[in-house]
């Protein structure tokens, strides 16, 4: 069993006032045997110096990411440092952050998951990642690194994300440290029996005209019916600039030519040739369809996900972690689905809501397999 509570402040600008808030929390709730640190804020909270202040005073480790916006009852902001107490008896944590990872992302990986579970003869039970946001290296890729490290372990977990599209404005954090290119990992053992949601792509959504992706490497698609993928795109009458900008609400929506799993990605950079860096990578030859995330897919998916992971729930932990691409959907004030979340979950059970640059979930396959897969224009919950 795992105990969970939240504990949140707003206080960017004095170190010791943020910290005794959010201290003041997690001294009246008491820890148990073995705890851990989830935490999430606004890049200003780095910057600051008031999660390096907090961590300073923490007696457990502490792993996250930047955000554009979080909540939890109580608080729903874009300016929020969030910082989520798993505490257990019976359940323990290890944690770790890799090595520069876009260089040799497989090495980084394995090392990684070395790091973190060599002290240990048992396999984890989950792991939780936190990617860094890189354009060298799709999100895809690092997971199917630490697959390959952990032999599948099912992971949860998701992407800094900050509102910018460089990795030098997302930021991965640990103890207290805040890095463009590094993972962390959290790792879970012992009695921990975890459920797991996911809503994604309304289909009504997809549009009906459809290309093949005729050239794809990694992450870069290239060209689309042979034409640069950026040109295809301005073909078809979307308006976007040279950054990308325009397409944060857009998915791009991949159908394999061996009739594998359908694959969304979202769009990250344009290069000088026209092409197109996405989240992830993608197979060629598959036919692609884009689909418009429009604000009223978001909330009503998100009150969908919400009430059947409730019903699971009764009175567990849940967090939650939403596509960025769906907060931009939201409008200017974004704040749509952190609403939602606190007016279904309120104080029924401890929550987290963060918004995340690309989701990592354990998908149960049509083969009845279950796959660790790289999501985005999806809401992901793990209920603890």
């Amino acid at each position: 069993m795992i105990d969970m509570y939240t504990s949140f402040t707003e206080e960017i600008d004095d170190v010791r006032i943020a910290v005794g808030e959010l201290r003041e929390r997690i001294d009246a709730h008491g820890l148990l045997k073995n705890s851990v640190g989830i935490l999430h804020c606004n890049v200003d909270f780095v910057e600051s110096g008031v999660v390096s202040g907090l961590c300073a005073e923490l007696p457990f480790d502490v792993i996250g990411g930047t955000t554009i916006s979080a909540s939890t009852y109580g608080i729903m902001s874009k300016s929020v440092l969030i910082l989520t107490v798993l505490t257990s008896d019976v359940v323990a944590f290890a944690t770790g952050v890799s090595d520069k990872a876009s260089d040799d992302a497989s090495a980084a990986m394995r090392e990684l998951y070395g790091r973190v579970t060599d002290a240990r003869t048992e396999p984890p039970v989950l792991l939780m990642p936190f990617f860094p946001h890189s354009f060298k290296v799709g999100g895809d890729e690092f997971l199917s690194f630490l697959d390959e490290a952990s032999g599948g372990v099912q992971a949860f977990g998701g992407f800094p994300v900050s509102g910018g599209h460089g990795p030098d404005e997302n930021f991965t954090i640990y103890n207290g440290e805040a890095y463009e290119d590094a993972a962390a990992l959290l790792a879970l053992y012992g009695d921990v029996d975890p459920d797991f949601f996911i809503v994604s792509v309304d289909h009504r959504n997809i549009m009906k005209q459809k290309a093949v992706a005729t050239i794809v490497e990694r992450n870069m698609l290239k060209t689309v019916n042979n034409m640069p993928a950026f040109e295809f795109l301005k073909s078809k009458g979307i308006t976007i600039n040279d950054d990308v900008a325009g397409l944060e609400t857009m998915a791009l929506i991949f159908y394999p030519e061996d009739g594998g799993e359908m694959l969304i990605r979202m769009c990250m950079k344009k290069t000088p040739e026209g092409w197109i860096v996405m989240s992830g990578g993608a197979p060629a030859g598959s036919t692609i369809a884009l689909s418009v995330i429009n604000p009223d897919s978001v909330i009503r998916s998100m009150e969908e996900g919400i009430w059947s992971a409730l019903a699971a729930a009764r009175g567990r932990g849940m967090l939650m972690y939403s596509c960025a691409a769906r907060f931009w959907a939201l409008g200017i004030s974004g704040m749509g689905e952190h609403k939602k979340a606190m007016e279904c979950v309120g104080k029924a059970s401890p929550y987290l809501l963060s918004y995340s640059g690309g989701e990592i979930f354990p998908i149960r396959r049509r083969d009845g397999r279950t796959v660790n897969s790289l999501l985005n224009d999806s809401l992901i919950i793990c209920v603890l």
